[in-house]
């Protein structure tokens, strides 16, 4: 219904501006004017995993995949939710899913070696992490990030240095810098 995609696409832009409360507030509206409002039920799911509010994010998510379980971005935002409740079974399954929809996104395979690496899987999260840099590039040079603690757990001291190095020279501006920084002075 119009109403509900006026207001949509009201959250869409308070969500450019940065105002994610603006956002939700015009989210949740579209959702009572058309309660089987996909997107809209995505995209409050992802304002509140922002704003920490991981239950409520998960419930809105796991609506919206109610809604159609062949959509992509609710699987992924379920997992990144439950990746942040340290659900790490459950996240993985989820990701899983997700993979099966779309393969080639770095973020799905970021999250899954986040899931894999949390389950101590540290094989099948090397081999996720690897493909999310390989899909994203730079733009997710913090799968390296994850790699770099990867083989630090495994005792890989010169490994963890070398993509700990080249984390950095990829994302100069990352806010993590001075940790990483730190863990490199400790492996030299």
């Amino acid at each position: 219904p119009g109403a509900a995609k006026e207001e949509f696409e009201r959250a869409a832009a308070f969500s450019k501006e940065g105002k994610s409360d603006e956002a939700i507030a015009h989210l949740r509206r579209a959702i009572e004017l058309y309660p089987d409002y996909l997107m809209a039920r995505n995209d409050l799911g992802a304002q509140l995993l922002g704003k920490g509010k991981l239950e409520e994010a998960a419930d809105e998510l796991r609506r919206a995949i109610a809604l159609d379980p062949k959509a992509f971005n609710p699987w992924l935002n379920l997992g990144i939710v439950l990746v942040h409740q340290q659900s790490f079974s459950e996240a993985a399954d989820t990701l899983r899913r997700a993979i099966s929809l779309e393969a080639n996104s770095p973020a799905v395979r970021l999250y899954l070696g986040r899931a894999l690496f949390g389950l101590d899987d540290t094989e099948a999260a090397e081999v996720e992490f690897k493909a999310a840099h390989d899909l994203g590039g730079a733009d997710y040079a913090v799968a390296l990030y994850y790699l770099g603690h990867l083989y630090l757990n495994k005792g890989n001291r010169q490994r963890s240095l070398e993509m700990f190095e080249t984390y950095l020279s990829e994302a100069p501006k990352a806010s993590n810098v001075p940790e990483v920084k730190k863990l490199i002075d400790m492996l030299r």
